[in-house]
């Protein structure tokens, strides 16, 4: 399996072996994203056990990021991670 770049905080597949790992900036930045990657596989198979999850369109996912990340609840400033 090769390499590909990938953003700092996030988590990967290493290969069939094995589990995820993740990258941070830091060590804390690194924990942080494997608990975020645990979150979202726990969702995702809890999701699974209704049937096959209907995906959300991409517009939608970066409309309500956005919407995240600069109105709801965060007063506009940034959330330090």
């Amino acid at each position: 399996m090769g390499w590909s770049p990938v953003p700092r905080g996030t988590c990967r597949r290493a290969d069939t072996s094995h589990g995820v790992f993740t990258i941070g900036a830091t060590a804390r930045a690194a924990v942080k994203a494997a608990v975020l990657c645990e979150n979202a596989a726990r969702t995702v198979h809890l999701a699974r056990q209704g049937g096959e999850p209907v995906r959300i369109p991409a517009e939608q996912v970066r409309r309500l990021h956005d919407r995240y990340q600069n109105v709801y609840g965060q007063g506009g400033a940034k959330v330090r991670g």
